[in-house]
């Protein structure tokens, strides 16, 4: 089972090219209904929104880029648990403090998930042991 993270849902969103590998996998788990994302993506995706000044394609209504997304891929929404936010100011350290980043990787290691991302810091963490990722 795979847990996207938020900047690769905007790349999905936008079509924009994958790494052939993680192609593969987000199809294949796709397929067998096992894409996951976590309602803190929602925030985050909220959050760009709302800012003036973001470079890069507009994101527009993002409950709407969102839905789409979950409509058109067959996502699996997973809500924020009390308990994977505490997990997530408790991860093996050493890992920066972006609560995004924290919260997506206690999920992750929360439900067993893979977590797919672009994000050099995630993918530094993951191999140290700390998170099953792949590279997007």
């Amino acid at each position: 089972m795979i847990l996207l993270d938020t900047s690769l849902l905007l790349t999905l969103g936008y079509r924009e090219p994958l790494a052939a590998s993680a192609r593969d996998a987000i199809n294949a788990a796709g397929q067998r209904q096992e894409l996951w994302v976590s309602a803190i993506s929602a925030w985050e995706l909220g959050l760009l929104a709302t800012r003036t000044g973001r470079t890069g394609p507009q994101l527009g209504d993002a409950r709407d880029f969102l839905d789409r997304l979950v409509g058109t891929m067959r996502l699996q929404m997973i809500p924020l648990t009390h308990s994977v936010a505490f997990d997530a100011a408790y991860l093996p350290e050493p890992f920066h403090r972006d609560p995004s980043d924290r919260m997506l990787i206690a999920t992750a290691r929360a439900h067993d998930f893979t977590l797919a991302t672009k994000d050099r810091a995630i993918l530094a963490y993951a191999a140290l042991g700390h998170v099953r990722a792949i590279r997007a």
